[in-house]
C-alpha cells in the first residue's frame, strides 16, 4: 500500500497543473481508500451540497487496485455528485482515454529526492507512467471543475500545461513563495 509520502507527491503535481484554472472548492476531485468508503461519502457530500445551496459539483474516485486516485494500474470507480444529487456512475478504463496500463511498481516513489526528481522530470516534459497518472487525475480534476465537459479536451489541456512548462513554472514559484515561511 501507498505511505502518505507517495500519495503526496501526485497531490503536489495536480495542484501544479491545476492551479493556473479559476475553481474553488464547490468543484473538486477527492480520491477514497475504498469502494465501500466512497459509497458513504458520497451520501455525506451530496446532503452538504444541499445545504450549502451553491452550484457545485465532486468527482469521487477510487482505483480497482486500492489507490485512491484514478489509477493507470487498472479500472477505476466515478462516481459524480453534482448540486446534490448522484449524476453518474461509471468505470473509467485508462487504456480507453489512450494510456497504457502499468505494475504499479512503475508509479511508485521512493525516497524524497528520488521523487522531487521524478517531479521535476515529469513537469519538464519527460514521458514516463507518473507523467500519464498526473495527467488523467488532472483532467478529470478539470471535468469536476467546469473548465471543459469533455475528457479529450481535458487531457490535452493537461498536457499542454506540462509541455509548455506553465506547471514547472507554477512549481517554481509555489518553491520560491514556500521559502518566505522558512523559519
Amino acid at each position: 500500500m501507498f505511505n502518505i509520502k507517495i500519495r503526496m507527491i501526485f497531490i503536489i503535481i495536480i495542484y501544479c497543473i491545476n492551479n493556473h484554472f479559476n475553481w474553488s472548492t464547490n468543484y473538486q476531485i477527492i480520491g477514497v481508500s475504498s469502494f465501500e468508503a466512497m459509497k458513504k461519502m458520497v451520501q455525506i457530500i451530496c446532503q452538504s451540497q444541499l445545504q450549502n445551496n451553491k452550484d457545485s459539483q465532486t468527482y469521487l474516485v477510487h482505483g480497482f487496485d486500492q489507490m485512491d486516485e484514478i489509477t493507470i494500474c487498472d479500472n477505476s470507480h466515478l462516481i459524480i455528485c453534482k448540486n446534490g444529487k448522484i449524476t453518474n456512475e461509471s468505470i473509467i478504463d485508462p487504456s480507453k482515454l489512450g494510456f497504457t496500463k502499468c505494475k504499479i511498481d512503475k508509479i511508485q516513489g521512493q525516497d524524497p529526492k528520488y521523487n522531487a526528481q521524478q517531479l521535476i522530470k515529469l513537469l519538464d516534459g519527460h514521458k514516463s507512467f507518473y507523467r500519464d497518472i498526473v495527467i488523467i487525475n488532472s483532467a478529470y480534476a478539470l471535468l469536476a471543475a467546469n473548465v471543459t465537459s469533455d475528457i479529450t479536451d481535458a487531457i490535452n489541456l493537461c498536457i499542454k500545461s506540462i509541455d509548455s512548462k506553465q506547471a514547472l513554472k507554477k512549481l517554481k514559484n509555489y518553491q520560491k513563495y514556500s521559502q518566505l515561511f522558512k523559519t
